[in-house]
């Protein structure tokens, strides 16, 4: 079997191709997609979107939403937001039947530590692994795409329940853009 040098997809994946660097034809296609993104996000636009989000009116102490699944990406984000920004997120968790006893544990510390609100939406587990187990019977890539979209669509839910503007999502901080003018 053989398994790409980036990630985890082996040759069992329908329409994998390797390059001659053992990297498959997903991640050089991803890697071509990002390079070609031209980002304009510079510590002025971040000023300038937390200035906007601080002068909103707050709707029940928030300003702003903010998704933690207890991992390291939303919950140093939640960090960012309340102790480098000063921004009041409702904290919003997605609870699709897989969360870990640490993720679960993560979120409810995060939540102490930085008095944060907590809205906890649970699907039902039956609806969702019959979704779920339709993507991993179709060979689909990404079988956590459902997952993603539910995240999303419970986010929105929140923010037009609070008449909230603003989604804080994730930064990506290990990614470099390119600009094709440099």
């Amino acid at each position: 079997m053989k398994v790409c040098k980036r990630c985890v997809l082996d040759n069992k994946s329908a329409n994998l191709i390797f390059d001659a660097a053992g990297v498959c034809n997903y991640c050089n296609n991803n890697t071509t997609n990002i390079s070609n993104i031209d980002v304009a996000f510079d510590q002025l636009n971040l000023a300038r979107t937390i200035s906007k989000i601080k002068e909103t009116k707050k709707s029940k102490n928030y300003n702003c939403i903010i998704g933690l699944s207890g991992g390291v990406d939303s919950s140093y984000l939640a960090y960012l937001a309340v102790k480098k920004f000063g921004l009041k997120p409702l904290a919003v968790h997605f609870d699709n039947g897989w969360n870990s006893n640490l993720a679960v544990e993560n979120v409810h510390n995060l939540v102490s530590k930085l008095k944060l609100d907590l809205r906890t939406y649970v699907i039902k587990w039956d609806e969702f692994k019959d979704l779920q187990l339709a993507y991993l019977k179709s060979s689909v890539v990404d079988i956590e795409v459902p997952t993603d979209h539910f995240i999303m669509a419970t986010m929105h839910k929140y923010a037009h329940e609070n008449g909230i503007k603003y989604i804080l999502l994730k930064l990506n901080l290990n990614v470099k853009y390119r600009n094709n003018d440099s």
